[in-house]
Parts: structure tokens; sequence; C-alpha cells
């Protein structure tokens, strides 16, 4: 949070999370700042937190989540823009290594027949270990690009193999048949 020019508290949802009760989510929390979580640190470890307007006590009921790309060990080759964390920060969390949840992704795409195609494929990338990343986010948008006219080719070529060597390509299209 921060102050006000008349001097007033404007609190953030972690305060309210934090002083109140609930649950807070730090996304993509290796993409911040280290030095940052060194505040975060204290209140996830101490009864109160250090705010702009005070210390506040912590609230039984706050839970505090971090989620994250890496393990927070820094930069590797597909996240390159992502930092090591401290190791007081990542002693402070459990690691539970979550993949995408298929049925959630096909009911919030808008085309099944996409969205099992996409699936198939991510599933044939990590079988063969190939560093390609096919996430929910090409069946949302794919879904979307294909209901505007365009070709499940170019479709593909947009949100998947963008980048891909046609050697890779045909590797993951060999392995989802």
């Amino acid at each position: 949070g921060y102050m006000s020019a008349s001097g007033e508290y404007v609190p953030t949802n972690l305060r309210r999370a934090f002083e109140h009760g609930g649950i807070f989510l730090f996304d993509e929390i290796d993409a911040g700042n280290a030095s940052t979580m060194t505040v975060i640190n204290a209140m996830t470890a101490n009864s109160v937190g250090a705010f702009p307007d005070g210390m506040i006590k912590r609230h039984k009921d706050f839970i505090c989540i971090a989620a994250g790309n890496t393990y927070g060990r820094g930069a590797d080759m597909q996240y390159v823009g992502r930092q090591r964390l401290d190791a007081a920060t990542l002693d402070r969390f459990a690691v539970l290594e979550m993949g995408y949840d298929l049925e959630l992704e096909m009911s919030i795409s808008c085309n099944e027949e996409w969205t099992g195609y996409v699936q198939k494929l991510r599933s044939a990338a990590e079988a063969i270990k190939a560093k390609v990343i096919i996430s929910p986010r090409a069946s949302i948008k794919g879904g979307q690009m294909l209901e505007a006219g365009l070709s499940k080719k170019k479709v593909a070529d947009i949100l998947i193999w963008k980048g891909v060597s046609e050697d890779v390509r045909k590797k993951i299209e060999a392995q989802a048949k």
C-alpha cells in the first residue's frame, strides 16, 4: 500500500488479506525483485507485518501462496528473465509442482477439437522432452482465431510453432499421432 497525498493509507489486497484473513497469491514470484521478498519473508515468518501506516498483526486465517515458472533458482533456457530467489524466501514455501488442468482448459476454450489437438501436441512435446511451450493460451487464443476465420495451420504456426525448428516440429507431430 501507500500513503495518499492527503495522508490516508491506501491498502492493497495483500494488506487486506494479511489483516483480515484470506488468501494472497504472489503470481510470477520468480520474475520479481528478490530484495522485495525480504519484506514478505518477515510477514510470512512473524506475527506482524510492516506497512506504511504501522505494524499490523497477521490474521490467523492469512494464507500466502507463491507461484512461479521456475523453482526460484534463477533463469533457465525457457524462462530467461527469472530471478534467483534468496534461500530465506525459498525456505518459507513448500513446493507443489502442478501441471495444466486439462478439463479446465477444455472448458474455458471455445473449440474442443482445437484444444484436444493442442493437448496432444503438448503431451507429445513433453514425451520427447522438446523445449517447446504449449500452454493453455494456445487453446484459448487458438479457438478465438479459428472463430475469426484463420486456418488451423495458420493458428498453429502463430501460437505453437513460433521459433520451433522443422525437425522438432516433425518429431512432436509424429509423437502426437
